[in-house]
């Protein structure tokens, strides 16, 4: 590392490059793809060409942040300070590079000082709700995301985090309240479409969450958040044939998310179009091999058509695929049950409880599996030793 973060010139300008702005785009696309080195490099040649520039610094502060060189990000960030000290840039970057370190006392003081000293920087509300929630102080950050929601009406970022705060509260109304604020203000950001619909639909209000939702789709086509918020309002209502509808658009539109075929998979399911389902499951399974639902979908899919023999098989399968799934142990008992081959079902449970001490979910079947059997004492002892291994278990 150079000693002066001023000198750590490694690259110099293109010939001919008068524009800072050619090198700012460059660095920014080096950023955005992670090269690091590149990123910084080209930060550098514009500290170089243009060292009147803050952007040269703070730029290189958070680029070196994010690549986790911290002592050169606040060796960065002090020289960004020392030369422009009335940038309120350089004082926010500072301030992320603290919280970045772990240290979010500090970093609620630095958030306080930019707020007083450049009250025009939203990010300083926003910066400092991010690090009291970090310390615990839910209550504190929503005030603070309160306040700056007020000075800066327009502000989506800040709009989006405080009603945010009701959702995690689960304080529904007030989610709504909030989320109409931030579509009333900031109407082209699809967040509070999103949310607003999110929260009509834990309200009850199905109609609602499908208008809120429908605007969204129609203002925001390309926000795979709209659409598939839009597909999950007829799936909780169980009208499982437009919820497929809504599904199969998901998938055209965005192909890379998964959600697309585990939910269109399961409303298919629910439709009793198993044909369907299993094609897609299939077709899931071969574009996402890391993921869990197209294998355990299949399984549910031959319980759910009574074939219990090939449930267990596929069950079987999940097992030698993902041998880290605990459900692939206390699922595949539904169908060992059906089939009255309890003895089979009681030996997976054992089996499971063995390889994953600290699950509860194996003992929990296995008690409840007592319970199936009417074994009356020996589902008494097993409750009893849940309680005792796992008492925050209802």
């Amino acid at each position: 590392m150079n000693a002066d973060p001023n000198l750590s010139v490694v690259s110099l300008p293109p010939a001919g490059v008068a524009d800072p702005a050619q090198l700012v785009d460059a660095a920014w696309a080096a950023f955005h793809s992670r090269d690091w080195d590149r990123a910084e490099r080209t930060w550098a040649a514009l500290r170089a060409a243009f060292p009147n520039m803050v952007i040269g610094y703070s730029a290189a502060v958070t680029t070196l942040r994010d690549a986790g060189r911290l002592e050169e990000a606040a060796a960065m960030a002090q020289a960004a300070l020392a030369r422009f000290p009335h940038e309120a840039t350089a004082h926010c970057e500072a301030a992320w590079l603290v919280a970045a370190q772990g240290n979010h006392a500090a970093a609620v003081g630095l958030w306080a000082g930019i707020r007083e000293r450049f009250p025009e920087e939203w990010v300083a509300w926003f910066g400092g709700a991010r690090s009291l929630r970090a310390m615990g102080d839910g209550a504190g950050a929503e005030a603070l995301l309160g306040a700056g929601a007020a000075q800066f009406p327009k502000q989506a970022v800040l709009l989006t985090e405080y009603a945010s705060a009701a959702v995690q509260r689960h304080d529904w109304p007030e989610a709504a309240r909030r989320w109409a604020v931030a579509r009333q203000n900031a109407p082209d950001h699809p967040a509070g479409y999103v949310g607003g619909g999110q929260a009509a639909r834990e309200l009850g209000a199905a109609d609602e969450a499908e208008a809120i939702l429908r605007d969204a789709v129609e203002r925001f086509p390309s926000d795979p958040a709209a659409s598939i918020e839009y597909a999950w309002v007829a799936h909780r209502k169980r009208d499982w044939a437009r919820a497929a509808e809504r599904w199969t658009d998901v998938r055209a539109r965005f192909p890379r998310h998964p959600v697309g075929y585990s939910a269109g998979a399961q409303a298919l399911r629910e439709a009793e179009r198993y044909q369907e389902a299993e094609a897609l499951l299939r077709e899931a399974d071969s574009l996402f091999p890391d993921e869990t639902f197209g294998p355990t979908e299949l399984a549910w899919l031959a319980f759910v058509r009574r074939d219990y023999a090939e449930a267990v098989r596929r069950w079987e399968y999940v097992r030698s695929r993902f041998p880290k799934l605990v459900g692939g142990y206390t699922e595949a008992i539904h169908p060992l049950r059906a089939a009255n081959r309890l003895a089979e079902a009681e030996q997976l449970l054992v089996q499971a409880i063995l390889r994953f001490p600290n699950e509860a979910s194996p003992a929990i079947e296995l008690a409840s599996l007592a319970l199936h059997r009417r074994d009356w004492v020996q589902a008494d002892r097993l409750f009893s030793i849940l309680r005792e291994r796992f008492p925050d278990h209802i």
